[in-house]
């Protein structure tokens, strides 16, 4: 998700999928008044007639489409970039050409007076108050296990934890087709990571929880075409894969395994 907002807020005033669509060749040889690109809901809305693909690969902006998204969320905020000051977020893992690629388009693309990048999870720890601490960012591209010091990040201590919130969103509809369900390939997709969005929670007992939601703690969730579905024991254990990567099929450390490991190292470190 591409998120923007004005420095002071509480939350982002826009949030939209990180995508761009485009006509397929066939459809724009037939001229039925079909714009260059789409970005977002309105191109997921399109999805039968487009080519989506997304600018962000592994959470690093790998395509200059970007732009496009970009563009759509200085426009959804009423905002002029000439004269302004943006600051851009990123992964710990972010090269530094991208970084610097991004800049430049900020700078001559947009006309920003001025522009500044810093690493999510740092800025996640200032929200809450703290200038230390150690912090689990998990974003859908990439997840990472970080120790930050009196406002900066401790290099050594930072970890990639080898999945992130794709992967949930691929447990999740591979548990609704196990539970029978099936929608279109396209939409697929887009409906498991609603469902994990808006249902899914992380149990503190999660063996005695399970047993109560498999038997009568289902809940309802409303497809766009009105039909109601339910799911029960999915929505824990999807975000167990925090803790139980290999629920994931992906061989890693959960959550607990990384923090532990992190601050061995940072006491090494601060030794």
């Amino acid at each position: 998700m591409t998120k923007g907002g004005i420095a002071g807020d509480v939350w982002p005033r826009v949030v939209l999928p990180s995508v761009v669509g485009r006509p397929r060749p066939e459809l724009l040889q037939l001229n039925l008044g079909f714009k260059t690109s789409y970005v977002g809901e309105e191109a997921q809305s399109k999805r039968g007639a487009l080519a989506l693909t997304s600018p962000i690969e592994g959470a690093t902006v790998r395509d200059l489409a970007m732009e496009l998204l970009w563009e759509h969320t200085f426009q959804a905020l009423h905002l002029a970039p000439e004269g302004h000051s943006i600051l851009l977020t990123e992964t710990p893992s972010n090269p530094p050409p991208d970084k610097e690629k991004s800049l430049q388009v900020m700078f001559e693309a947009f006309g920003f007076s001025a522009a500044s990048v810093a690493p999510q999870p740092l800025l996640s720890l200032y929200a809450s108050g703290r200038t230390t601490g150690c912090v689990i960012d998990i974003g859908d591209g990439a997840g990472h296990c970080v120790a930050c010091s009196s406002g900066r990040l401790l290099p050594h201590s930072t970890t990639p934890l080898g999945y992130s919130g794709s992967d949930l969103t691929a447990s999740m509809a591979r548990m609704l087709r196990e539970r029978g369900y099936s929608f279109p390939a396209p939409a697929e997709r887009d409906l498991a990571r609603d469902i994990k969005e808006k249902l899914c929670r992380v149990a503190l007992d999660f063996e005695g929880e399970l047993e109560m939601m498999m038997h009568s703690l289902e809940k309802s969730y409303e497809l766009p075409d009105g039909q109601v579905i339910t799911v029960g024991g999915e929505v824990l254990r999807c975000p167990e894969g925090l803790f139980w990567p290999e629920s994931l099929g992906v061989e890693s450390k959960g959550i607990p395994e990384r923090v532990i490991g992190i601050g061995e190292r940072v006491r090494k470190e601060l030794e």
